[in-house]
């Protein structure tokens, strides 16, 4: 149902989690988080690698 609205998307499960991931299991929040700043970052890079 996602993809219907968004072109690039994942889907990360976190095991025994919750209604309330940020306060159930706060560290592998802040880790999928971080992979995905990165990740979204590393395409930037190279979206202005590509226009220049």
């Amino acid at each position: 149902m996602v993809k219907i609205v968004a072109a690039n998307v994942e889907v990360e499960t976190i095991p025994d989690g919750g209604h309330f991931l940020p306060e159930e299991k706060p560290d592998a929040v802040i880790r999928q988080v971080l992979a995905m700043a990165a990740s979204t970052r590393n395409q930037r890079s190279a979206l202005q690698r590509r226009s220049q």
